[in-house]
């Protein structure tokens, strides 16, 4: 089941990303495949994830826009909208940061505990079908349907 909190804050970040300074580069950049898996280490690891990713977010769009207010709410967004996608809630909002170069507070996340798969992953493996893969799923959930009425 799809949670609505998550769908309005992906569509936040999506908006954001083309207002934001640099937010574009940020938005593609943290939403790969190494950028997940480090968030998600981090969140693991019982450290907020958005300082993880503020070295990164500097070098992406420089020191000056990296420190304004709106940049680093933008980041903290896609952050939270990264997580959620790879199953994580959040545990503890604004956990003081120590030596950090953008952040002085942040998110601990932990594992969602909810059975179902989110919305997002059913999305993300239908997305990595090809053509002819999605036309065979098509069928095999049409006579999926059929038989289960």
């Amino acid at each position: 089941m799809a949670n609505p909190d998550s769908d309005r804050a992906k569509h936040k970040a999506r908006l954001m990303s083309g207002s934001v300074p640099g937010g574009h580069l940020v938005w593609e950049d943290i939403r790969t495949k190494p950028w997940r898996e480090e968030l998600s280490r981090a969140a693991l690891a019982g450290r907020p994830p958005a300082g993880a990713y503020s070295a990164r977010a500097m070098a992406l769009v420089g020191h000056e826009t990296a420190q304004k207010a709106v940049f680093r709410q933008f980041l903290g967004l896609c952050v939270r909208v990264v997580l959620e996608e790879e199953g994580f809630e959040i545990a503890r909002p604004r956990v003081r940061l120590r030596n950090d170069p953008l952040f002085t507070t942040g998110a601990l996340y932990r594992r969602r505990t909810d059975a179902e798969p989110t919305v997002d992953l059913l999305e993300r493996l239908i997305d990595s079908l090809t053509a002819e893969e999605m036309v065979r799923a098509s069928a095999y959930l049409h006579k999926r349907l059929k038989t289960s009425r």
